[in-house]
């Protein structure tokens, strides 16, 4: 069991690597989708070199630290981001079509209006209990 969970952690993590080498291959080679192997090569080595320095250095917190500062920028352009999408979002046409809610259209309902701007059960009651049987509420009789 120990040795599947070895190899399986193994595969994790080469083929996180190789996919990191290949994207970083696709960015320096001007976006060519399939980048030279030997690109790919040149910064997946480079990327475990650095990785072998920051282990030897200075351990895990190295590389933690390591990663926090080069992600940090990265903070800056989310931020951006989301100020666009919200400001995208208050600009939608969809959103200026909406009709505005009823209530601002409706009388006054006084005492009848609960916390969320619908009437109570007890008016919908009473209002139920006014209706006569054998009559439907259009005021024909149903026989």
């Amino acid at each position: 069991m120990g040795l599947v969970t070895i190899l399986l952690i193994a595969i994790f993590f080469i083929t996180g690597a190789d996919t990191g080498a290949v994207v970083l291959g696709m960015l320096s080679s001007h976006g060519i989708p399939n980048p030279r192997h030997t690109v790919s090569a040149i910064w997946g080595a480079s990327s475990a070199a650095v990785a072998i320095v920051l282990l030897y250095v200075g351990g895990l917190d190295a590389i933690q630290t390591f990663v926090i500062l080069a992600a940090s920028p990265f903070i800056l352009v989310m931020i951006m981001m989301t100020l666009a999408f919200y400001k995208d979002l208050r600009r939608d046409p969809l959103r200026q079509q909406v009709n505005p809610p009823v209530r601002a259209h409706a009388p006054s309902l006084g005492n009848e209006v609960g916390m969320r701007g619908r009437q109570s059960d007890d008016s919908t009651d009473a209002e139920n209990s006014t209706v006569e049987e054998g009559t439907s509420t259009t005021g024909r009789s149903s026989g």
